[in-house]
This record gives structure tokens, sequence and C-alpha cells, in this order.
């Protein structure tokens, strides 16, 4: 069946002008999941920035040590006193050529742990069902036991002769609906 191109409704975008548009509300602040309407205070003026106060304005604001008039400190760690008698060359190029050249990590090495046993194999291990046995909720926890007595299928059959009673199983009888039948026209 196909409509006439004056029958079809035509759907048409109206844009409505910026002038004739509602306002937006204004915004609302937001505690946790409640919006606030307002609190108390809110007709005040905002003066939070305001400069005016006569106190702060003959004090400096940040009050920091001036370091240029501290003396020198002496270092923390202190002078560190030579291990070799500065004196004699030949020590004292043994002992720079030891600090060049040494390694910790290769002297670290003799006090790591050995890398300990082998890896186990996951064949001769228990499975999570096998584990999960071994612990107490597995007996206390209603869901794990329904689950466990399922694994394995029903295992009565007395409810079977309760089968065929079922109303599910017994067919609907079918009688004509009178709602959805057309009316006969009747010559009197």
């Amino acid at each position: 069946m196909r409509l006439h191109a004056s029958t079809v409704p035509v759907l048409r975008t109206k844009n409505i002008p910026f002038g004739k548009l509602p306002a937006r509300k204004p915004l609302k602040e937001s505690v946790g999941r409640f919006e606030v309407d307002g609190r108390e205070g809110d007709h005040l003026p905002d003066r939070s920035l305001a400069r005016s106060c006569p106190v702060l304005a003959t004090r400096p604001r940040l009050h920091s040590p001036d370091l240029s008039k501290y003396s020198e400190r002496p270092s923390i760690i202190g002078k560190k006193k030579p291990w070799h008698n500065v004196s004699d060359p030949e020590a004292d190029r043994i002992v720079w050529d030891h600090e060049m050249s040494f390694n910790i990590m290769e002297a670290e090495k003799a006090r790591w742990k050995s890398r300990g046993p082998p890896p186990e194999d996951f064949n001769k291990s228990l499975t999570r069902q096998q584990h999960l046995r071994a612990m107490r909720t597995y007996g206390q926890d209603v869901s794990l036991t329904r689950a466990r007595e399922n694994l394995h299928g029903p295992v009565s059959v007395e409810l079977q002769s309760d089968i065929d009673s079922s109303p599910i199983l017994k067919p609907r009888l079918w009688s004509p609906r009178f709602d959805y039948m057309v009316p006969s026209s009747s010559s009197s």
C-alpha cells in the first residue's frame, strides 16, 4: 500500500530564537550526592579577597629569614679523612684507581640470596576447587553446598510422580474469543 505524498506527515524542526529561550538555572553547590540550595550568609558580599584590613597593610605578608645575614655552616658530612698517605704518590695512585674502577654491584653479589628451589609442577598442585574444600567456609556456605550437590545431578526420584500433574503440561482448553469476532449482520 502506497501513501500519497499529501498524506505523509512532514516533520520539521523549528528553531527557537535565542531571545525566546528560557534562562538557565543558577548552578547549585553539591555536597556528595546532594545539591545545596544555599548556605547561611550567601546574601552577604564576598570579602575574602578584600585588602582593606589596616593590620595587614603595615606588616609584610610573608616572614622569611634573610639568609645573607647568617654565617657559613659547616658541612654535614664533615672533613673526609684520607685512607692513605697523601704524600706517597704510589699509594695515592693505587687508591685513586680503586675508587675509579670499584663496582659496588659486583662486590654485593656475594651477599645476595640464591635463587631458591625451582618452581613446582602445576600438574601436582591443587586445583581451585580442591583448595576450596580445605577451607572452613566450604562446609558452612549454603551456596557452595548447593553447588557441590548440583555437580552430581539429582539423586532422588521421589518427585517424578508429580511431573504429569503439573498445570504447565496440561493442554489449554481453547475457546472462541468473542471480542475479536466480527459482528455478523443480522437480517430481521
